[in-house]
């Protein structure tokens, strides 16, 4: 949709502000595209590709990247299946062999069925949320030796530790890091999708700005702060955006992160974080023995640790400084 002189609103193309819309391009991100492509380039002359294991904060632009790549460069060459979705080993084959159009009974053998079909074919499959899978030994050893892999996640490499040693030999990972965007990188991606949602004057700068400070790192809370207000500028009868709408639009925006981390922890994690969210900071050891005294059957310290980990990896909190039980969790969101 075109604006024109007889557009009264804020906002004359959503589209730029979702974060599905594939960017015509993407910033600040250059060094993790040249290494992405150098590893995935092998596919384009038949050879496996260097598989990749890329990871960081959420909205630091791991999927965003990903798709642009596959999409513009390897097209009819990939599946893509997110795993929070698909969990279940034949659930993620069944997605990945539906979107080569082939469309298996609920009788079929889906294993034998997908290896069948992967022999002598070079293709790549991307898992995002790989940390999701119910069984990742058993979907990744079948995976390893067939397709060229690409696997994303909100935690380091050492989430994969682990998988069995013959499972991660197979796999043979390049790392790839998506650090937290800075807030001057937030500003530029910010105004870039803006000029093309925005009827021009009706957002300064400055707000944008301001928008890409509050938003923890994060470009999606950042498109959904500003897209948040333009429609409530619009609502009230605005001709421009204020530093109102961009404050609620910010809080809006932070709910709704913090309702989609707080849904993949399972129900011990998410007493812990509601524990840490009662006290806003607490140190290890006493968030542990809060954590026992609320449940019947805690995890040990090393199954504790893991779970902090997850609980930070998706931006709920930061750990600070010390070792052991004298490390301190302070909520974020």
């Amino acid at each position: 949709m075109e604006y024109g002189e007889e557009y009264q609103g804020i906002i004359y193309n959503e589209q730029p502000l979702e974060e599905s819309f594939p960017p015509t391009r993407l910033l600040h991100r250059d060094g993790q595209r040249d290494e992405i492509v150098r590893c995935l380039k092998p596919a384009l002359k038949g050879r496996k590709i260097n598989n990749l294991y890329l990871y960081g904060a959420p909205g630091t632009g791991k999927t965003a990247l990903i798709k642009f790549i596959l999409e513009n460069e390897f097209p009819g060459m990939f599946a893509y299946v997110n795993c929070f979705k698909y969990s279940e080993t034949k659930a993620v084959l069944r997605e990945i062999l539906w979107q080569f159009g082939v469309n298996l009974p609920e009788s079929a053998d889906v294993i034998k069925e997908f290896e069948n079909f992967v022999k002598n074919k070079n293709i790549i499959v991307c898992l995002d949320e790989v940390d999701q899978l119910e069984d990742p030994d058993k979907l990744l050893y079948i995976l390893a030796d067939s397709v060229g892999l690409i696997l994303i996640s909100n935690q380091s490499y050492v989430n994969l530790y682990r998988l069995n040693q013959r499972t991660r030999d197979r796999l043979g990972l390049t790392e790839v890091e998506f650090p937290e965007y800075k807030p001057d990188e937030l500003f530029d991606i910010g105004k870039d999708r803006v000029q093309f949602s925005f009827v021009p004057g009706t957002l300064p700068d400055q707000l944008i700005r301001i928008a890409a400070m509050m938003s923890l790192g994060d470009a999606r809370v950042l498109l959904r702060t500003l897209r948040n207000a333009g429609r409530l500028a619009e609502e009230r009868g605005k001709k421009k955006v204020t530093i109102d709408e961009i404050k609620e639009g910010a809080k809006e925006a932070r709910k709704l992160r913090k309702s989609r981390a707080l849904a993949k922890l399972n129900e011990h994690q998410k007493i812990i974080y509601n524990i840490l969210d009662e006290k806003r900071e607490m140190f290890s050891g006493d968030l542990y023995r809060e954590y026992k005294a609320r449940v019947s059957n805690p995890v040990g310290p090393r199954g504790f640790r893991k779970y902090m980990n997850k609980i930070v990896a998706l931006g709920l909190a930061v750990a600070k400084g010390g070792k052991g039980r004298y490390r301190k969790y302070e909520i974020t969101i």
